[in-house]
């Protein structure tokens, strides 16, 4: 299960990139989303998204401030910062 639309819609393009077909699935009770793919692919798509979380897993520290700013702000930069007394 997808935790938004952005993240099932990038986890279809990694699979269509591997020639595996999805369809994207809405499950508005839950506010999730969900990839449908063949049985037969089944094990590839999982491998596929599976690489792709690793591979992409920095960019899950980055959020969004509050709406009405441009800003945006990486805990990576705060991971840099030195205290010094």
């Amino acid at each position: 299960m997808a935790r938004s639309e952005r993240q099932a819609m990038d986890w279809s393009l990694v699979l269509a990139s591997q020639d595996i077909a999805t369809t994207i699935l809405a499950f508005p009770e839950s506010r999730t989303w969900g990839l449908e793919v063949s049985d037969a692919d089944r094990a590839r798509a999982l491998d596929a998204i599976r690489r792709f979380r690793l591979e992409n897993r920095a960019w899950e520290i980055t959020r969004a401030l509050p709406q009405g700013t441009e800003l945006r702000f990486h805990l990576g930069a705060v991971s840099g910062v030195r205290y010094w007394p």
